[in-house]
């Protein structure tokens, strides 16, 4: 049955010779039938869902074969293919630059099968293939998986490698233009003429291009083959010298064994010499305990001595600390004036430092003076030669002339502003005439896709079964009708529910489009179903049904009940006004605890003066209980007290699926399409004039631009002869008086900078004099203080060294005698 349905589905594609002869599309073989070396030939090629094909298989006999059809029946669609399931990439193909861009329209993934002959002494591994090798290739939204299969069906690989190294087997190139040759590959060779693009094909095309990267990677591995190699032959002589010092170690160990037997004898003679030493060492204990005894009383008196000594040595030590106490304060004292001199050094420094720098500004600025002197030395000789060599020409006259053109000028500038602000304005006139012309475009286009499914939607009504689910889509009856055959089946653990529309009434038709604005038109459009197994097999369902085209209603996954809610304890209720619940009738208590479920349907009430319900809601002591919100005949939505707002509706008039009969849907939808032709129909005027307007402002902007040329050429004219008039000007004799005062100003400033440099340069040398006199002082009490720690460490030193020399030599002595 699936078969069936495929094959109707595929009438539209390339699926099979029938579709060939009807589409244009055919197929024929030039070549032999012999089987001898045609391993790597195409044999078949399958397309499941791929492009613009739902189900297509063609046969390729042995030979050369022709792909004919008229444009957009799928030829390139199958060389695409042919690229893509042998491994190649998306941008080899210069169709896309995704795989996922290759899957059908309205599909999850697409399937590429492709069956290649494997006859012949260059077959590839004929032991596991056989005589037929296929390659499958499944490509998903995010991924794709290759599959190798031999002649039996039965799977060899999955692996991308073994394809690849299957490819170079058959010598099989998918990146090679002359093996596989796009359209726009083709298109760019023939209309390229530079030799380098036509040279860089010929590479790729006799696989040079290839053939110098491999050589390339062959070369760095050899070079780092080679670094290995030293290496390793470096650690080889390094374990060699190791194995010779370990078999050296091994022929002692294995001499070992022999000297066993020596060494347990000799063990016993070492144990009688031992006792035999022992005896020996007891004698003489025995004679030193009498010589030790003697030296302890030799020691005891020398002890007394040493007392003494070390007293006397006591008075002396109090003498020598209060002498190098009073040293170590004039030390602390001589170490607290250096502190301060080299404080003292330090900003005597700074100041020279800066004395020195105030020296070389000072410096700087004369050179300025000077040259600014020269400067205008020059300028008054220049002045002075301008006066003698003055024509004729009075000022006067100079000057008149040049009002005159200054106010030429003027005038012409002002005629520059204002075309130049009438160019603006046209020129923003033209754009926004274009940016309307571009929504004018958009809007057309919208209305004309809206009249379209409004056509559509018109379409599905006309059918004469089941009138009521008409309303819902044109997949609906359909849909239904699947869905009762696959609870027949067992396909479902229990019979879904929808469209939820079809279940509802409503009690008071006038409150048809407010309750329907509550619910959704989606929701009403939606199915229930018992468990997330039971909507995966419905989804599947919808898929079959509606092929990727329309509307695709939403599933909503429940438990099923075996009654309705018990909702009387948290509705709302409020005399005088009912909730959702209340004024719906519901054929299925499953579709009213869905509707609980999801939309609260029970707590939204129902009010019909705008009014009250403001009142109702705005103060939360007037809120009834459970409401969480109230809904007017007009659509408009308030939410209660402390969180208070309102909602504006689309205040319809008219259901679409509640109360609604086909008769009237279908007048209502021809209503609706013959008001948006008019809308178009203005449109598309409107855009006509709008067209007019803009080439209108383009013959405007054109005459505005060549005014604009011709004042600008003017206006710099008149601003040449200025300048020319300028440069003739009489030279005036103030103007040399001028610069001689201002070069007087600077010689005055020049000799005053002079004198400043001067004490500058007095007061840092006596600066230079009283900063070596502190450094010298500095350097003596430094050299001060060292010789008095010389002092003291030589007052210190030779009694402590007598007393270290006298306790060494009796400690020395003592080790001697023990």
């Amino acid at each position: 049955m699936m078969e069936k349905s495929e094959k109707k589905r595929s009438r539209g594609a390339l699926s099979d010779s029938k579709r060939f002869k009807d589409s244009g599309v055919c197929s024929s073989n030039g070549g032999s039938q012999c089987n001898d070396g045609s391993a790597g030939t195409i044999k078949c090629v399958v397309l499941i869902n791929f492009m613009c094909h739902d189900h297509l298989k063609i046969q390729f006999p042995l030979g050369i074969n022709f792909i004919c059809g008229r444009n957009g029946t799928g030829k390139s669609a199958i060389l695409s293919a042919l690229v893509i399931g042998l491994g190649g990439k998306a941008s080899d193909t210069s169709r896309g630059y995704s795989l996922k861009e290759f899957i059908k329209t309205g599909e999850h993934s697409a399937v590429i099968k492709i069956t290649l002959n494997n006859n012949g002494f260059k077959a590839f591994q004929p032991e596991i293939y056989g005589d037929e090798i296929t390659v499958q290739r499944t490509i998903g939204p995010t991924s794709s998986q290759y599959k190798l299969m031999s002649a039996d069906g039965s799977l060899v690989s999955s692996k991308h490698e073994d394809l690849v190294r299957m490819l170079m087997h058959l010598n099989l190139q998918m990146d090679n233009p002359v093996a596989i040759l796009t359209q726009d590959t083709a298109r760019n060779f023939l209309h390229n003429t530079k030799p380098s693009d036509k040279y860089a094909f010929f590479l790729k095309a006799t696989r040079l291009e290839s053939i110098l990267a491999i050589y390339k990677k062959v070369s760095e591995t050899l070079s780092a083959t080679r670094i290995t190699q030293s290496y390793r032959q470096k650690r080889l002589n390094a374990w060699r010298e190791e194995k010779s010092k370990v078999e050296k170690s091994l022929k002692r160990l294995q001499s070992v064994e022999k000297t066993k037997d020596l060494l347990e004898a000799a063990q016993n003679e070492y144990v009688w010499a031992k006792v035999k030493i022992e005896e020996e060492k007891l004698k003489k204990i025995d004679s030193l305990k009498m010589e030790q005894e003697n030296i302890c009383a030799q020691i005891a008196e020398e002890i007394s001595q040493l007392d003494s000594k070390i007293i006397t040595i006591g008075a002396n030590k109090t003498e020598l600390e209060t002498q190098s106490e009073a040293m170590v304060v004039e030390g602390k004292d001589k170490n607290s004036k250096c502190n301060q001199l080299k404080v003292a050094c330090e900003k005597i420094n700074n100041l020279r430092k800066s004395k020195l720098d105030e020296i070389l500004l000072r410096k700087e600025e004369s050179n300025r003076l000077k040259k600014n002197m020269e400067s205008i030395s020059k300028q008054i000789e220049d002045l002075q030669v301008m006066l003698d060599n003055e024509s004729q020409q009075t000022k006067e006259d100079i000057e008149k002339l040049r009002k005159d053109l200054e106010g030429e000028k003027t005038e012409v500038e002002a005629q520059l502003k204002t075309h130049q602000h009438h160019l603006n304005q046209l020129e923003a006139a033209n754009q926004n005439d274009i940016e309307s012309l571009k929504s004018l475009d958009q809007e057309l286009a919208g209305l004309n896709l809206q009249i379209s499914q409004l056509k559509t939607t018109l379409n599905s009504l006309e059918g004469k079964e089941e009138g009521m689910l008409r309303l819902f889509g044109p997949h609906t009856m359909a849909l239904n009708r699947e869905i009762k055959l696959a609870f027949e089946k067992g396909m479902f653990t229990k019979m879904p529910r929808g469209p939820v529309g079809s279940f509802l009434k409503v009690k008071d038709k006038s409150w048809a489009p407010a309750v329907e604005s509550v619910i959704g038109g989606d929701n009403l459009r939606s199915y229930i179903v018992n468990d997330h197994q039971d909507r995966k097999v419905l989804y599947n369902l919808i898929k079959k049904v509606t092929r990727g085209g329309g509307p695709v209603p939403s599933v909503v996954a429940t438990k099923f009940m075996d009654k309705i809610y018990d909702y009387e304890s948290h509705s709302v209720n409020c005399p005088g006004y009912s909730n959702v619940l209340n004024m719906l009738e519901v054929s299925d208590h499953i579709v009213a605890n869905s509707l609980m479920d999801l939309l609260s349907i029970e707590t939204t009430l129902l009010v019909d003066d705008p009014r009250a319900a403001r009142e109702m809601m705005m103060h939360e002591r007037n809120v009834p209980k459970n409401c969480k919100k109230v809904v007017t005949k007009s659509g408009d939505t308030y939410y209660p007290d402390p969180n208070y707002r309102c909602y504006s509706g689309d205040d319809r008039t008219q259901a679409k699926f509640l109360q609604v009969s086909v008769e009237d849907a279908k007048r209502e939808m021809l209503a609706e399409i013959t008001s948006v032709k008019k809308w178009a129909e203005n449109t598309l005027s409107q855009k006509c004039v709008v067209g007019k307007r803009i080439q209108l402002h383009k013959g405007e902007i054109q005459a505005a631009k060549k005014v604009l040329d011709q004042l600008s050429n003017k206006k710099l004219s008149l601003k040449q002869q200025i300048m020319d008039l300028q440069r003739s000007d009489p030279v005036d004799a103030n103007q040399i008086n001028f610069w001689v005062e201002e070069k007087n100003t600077l010689k005055a400033e020049l000799e005053n900078l002079e004198i400043l440099s001067e004490q500058s340069k007095s007061d840092y040398k006596d600066i230079e004099d009283s900063y070596k006199n502190m450094v010298d002082q500095y350097n003596a009490l430094k050299e001060e203080s060292k010789s008095k720690s010389r002092e003291i460490d030589s007052m210190v030193a030779p009694i402590a060294l007598g007393v270290r020399s006298e306790l060494a030599y009796c400690l020395q002595r003592d080790k001697e005698e023990l």
